[in-house]
């Protein structure tokens, strides 16, 4: 019979006394007295000439070593001390097969680690060998769920080397950016941001900087609201590389959180175009007469390097065909493509010769992914995922895969378009450029849309010039209607917060093209600060369409009218007096809006019960509005 200890070593011993030596003696013919003690000390293994000797370790890319002087030739002993001093596990002893190993290792994981030994002849350590570490390395910081932090190693480090600093002591300021799901649809009590003084913003909402974007947003709407005047706001769930500033998802998780409050300019702080495309339909369905929540958009989005698509064919029948990368268009564009002078024997290649690319953009649910299509047979089409140099730097297409199941899928096969530059040069085509920035925008002809040119502005952040995304102005504008009256147009109104416009230099006559659609962001004279030159939406069909300040006053009287009236359903019978009362009252908000300055004029028109749904009452108002003067066209005649 063996009895061994699970340690080993010269600090390790077994003992045995007492009423087990019986067995001891049966086994062994051995007589003991209770008084004997069988005892066994454990041996280290011992490295000749190791004592007095030094190791030398370099971790992690430092040219500064840790030494190591080993004080006796126990190889367990050194191992200990070598952790001592480090600080962390690093050094080892390992079995396999019979035989023992010493192991070093850093500290760190991941790419970020490496450890070099200086040759050590005690060990036939030799060539001063390298080991680098793979992977995802640690974090320099960890927040955990409770707040409590956990500091990576190293992390105090020489400002001009960059290199660690070791036995030093310094006071340490502990910053980092995290996306605050607490101010989000997700939270665990969700509910808007609601703050009306820059001291409340900085204390629980701050830092405003534009690495906080939602509160550097809130700062320019309340320096352009005015005293007291309180700001609603909702933060993102998510980003990604992408789409840093919020996901086109977590839009739309705000979007439908904020169906049940009552909100009115939206000012999202992206320039994403498929996130203006779902706060578009946003505004226009919450001001439907169904839903009784009249709002506006004011968007920015990025300026466009390229024409607009060509659209060879569209549909929704498009499905999957059980192969990767395979869509079924159901319907062939092989004709349309040939017209287009784009040749369909072969791979497709990812950019024409004429500057086009041929891409398919897929609706899967509510949102929609763009894939270069690689080749065209029949009506089925392949797409490329891949991409070598620059060819996706703009993100434009989706490197993920498609669902491995779909049918009746909303498609649209296109040309992306050249970029905009005069054939033969690198120079902006300027002409071009307005034109596709008119023709984009009126492509949502909503007049609940304010969309804003150029894509940068330059502002003042801690006595510092910087340039900043231009959906900080369309935040300030949002404030801002929060105090300038409804009625008053804001073309040439100038904004608190910026003192330049960032874009290419453009002629009047390309300016006006752009102004017919967008919302130019334009200096009038040197020194001035920006302001709108022209308050047009994306609906530039008619004036009354076109002039922001007319939906503004309309809206206004709508829910000026809704909320008097909100009191008058439901506790009454349809009688004369009733109706009499009823008229009496909107007569009066006709009055005031006229006195107000709302409207020119407003008449109540018609006011008589409906005859097929006799517990409703039909009303109609006319209003004759105010026209902003835009235009003073002066003739001198000789």
């Amino acid at each position: 019979m063996t009895i061994e200890t699970v340690l080993n070593g010269a600090v390790i011993s077994l003992q045995v006394r007492g009423s087990l030596l019986a067995l001891f003696e049966s086994l062994a013919g051995v007589d003991y007295t209770d008084a004997d003690i069988l005892t066994d000390q454990g041996n280290d293994e011992t490295i000749p000439d190791l004592a007095g000797e030094t190791i030398s370790l370099f971790f992690n890319g430092n040219d500064k070593s840790v030494d190591i002087l080993a004080t006796t030739d126990s190889l367990d002993a050194f191992v200990a001390r070598i952790n001592e001093t480090v600080g962390a596990v690093v050094a080892t002893i390992t079995e396999n097969g019979g035989d023992r190993f010493f192991n070093l290792r850093t500290y760190l994981r991941g790419m970020a680690g490496s450890i070099k030994v200086l040759d050590f002849a005690p060990l036939s350590i030799l060539d001063e060998p390298t080991a680098f570490g793979t992977g995802r390395p640690d974090p320099d910081l960890l927040v955990y769920g409770d707040g409590a932090i956990l500091i990576g190693a190293e992390a105090l480090r020489n400002s001009i080397t960059g290199q660690p600093l070791k036995n030093i002591r310094a006071g340490i300021h502990i910053s980092y950016r995290a996306l605050r799901l607490d101010l989000s649809p997700i939270a665990n009590q969700p509910g808007l941001i609601k703050v009306s003084s820059i001291t409340d913003l900085d204390s629980i909402y701050g830092p405003v900087s534009t690495k906080n974007p939602l509160a550097l947003g809130i700062y320019y709407a309340l320096i352009n609201a005015g005293n007291g005047v309180e700001i609603s706001a909702i933060g993102v769930s998510d980003i990604s590389t992408a789409e840093p500033n919020g996901t086109a998802q977590s839009y739309l998780e705000a979007l439908e959180f904020l169906r049940s409050y009552e909100v009115y300019a939206i000012a999202p702080l992206t320039s994403s175009e498929q996130v203006i495309e779902l706060i578009d339909a946003h505004v226009k369905d919450m001001s439907l007469p169904i839903n009784r929540k009249e709002r506006i958009v004011i968007s920015a989005p990025i300026n466009p390097e390229r024409f607009l698509p060509f659209v060879v064919s569209s549909g929704d029948e498009a499905q999957s065909t059980g192969n990767e990368d395979q869509i079924d268009l159901n319907a062939t564009p092989e004709a349309v493509l040939a017209n287009q002078g784009v040749s369909t024997e072969g791979v497709i290649p990812f950019q024409l010769a004429n500057g086009t690319q041929l891409f398919v953009s897929m609706k899967f649910g509510d949102f929609t992914q763009n894939y270069s299509v690689s080749s065209v047979d029949g009506a089925r089409i392949a797409i490329r995922r891949s991409f070598t140099g620059s060819q996706n730097a703009d993100g434009f297409y989706s490197t993920d895969p498609m669902p491995a199941v779909f049918v009746n899928t909303t498609y649209s096969l296109q040309l992306r378009g050249r970029k905009l530059t005069l054939p033969g040069s690198t120079k902006l085509d300027k002409t071009s450029y307005a034109e596709t920035i008119r023709d984009r925008a009126q492509q949502y002809a909503n007049r609940r849309q304010l969309r804003l040119y150029p894509e940068t502005v330059q502002t003042v952040l801690e006595g510092t010039e910087v340039r900043v995304g231009s959906y900080y102005f369309a935040a300030a504008l949002a404030g801002a209607c929060a105090i300038v009256a409804p009625q008053e147009p804001f073309t040439r109104r100038k904004l608190l917060g910026f003192t330049n416009v960032v874009g290419p230099a453009l002629e009047n006559t390309q300016l006006d093209i752009i102004s017919a659609g967008n919302a130019v962001i334009d200096i009038e004279s040197v020194g001035e600060t920006p302001a709108l030159r022209l308050q047009g939406t994306t609906d530039p069909s008619s004036i009354e369409t076109r002039e922001w300040s007319i939906t503004r006053a309309v809206d206004y009287f709508a829910k000026t009218l809704r909320n008097a009236l909100r009191k008058r359903i439901g506790l009454f019978n349809i009688t004369q007096a009733y109706v009499d009362d009823l008229s009496t009252l909107l007569d009066g908000a006709c009055v005031s809006a006229v006195a107000n300055g709302l409207f020119l004029s407003a008449a109540v028109t018609k006011l008589v019960q409906d005859k097929l749904q006799p517990d409703t009452l039909l009303v109609e108002i006319q209003v004759e509005v105010f026209y902003p003067a835009n235009y003073i066209k002066l003739t001198i005649a000789i």
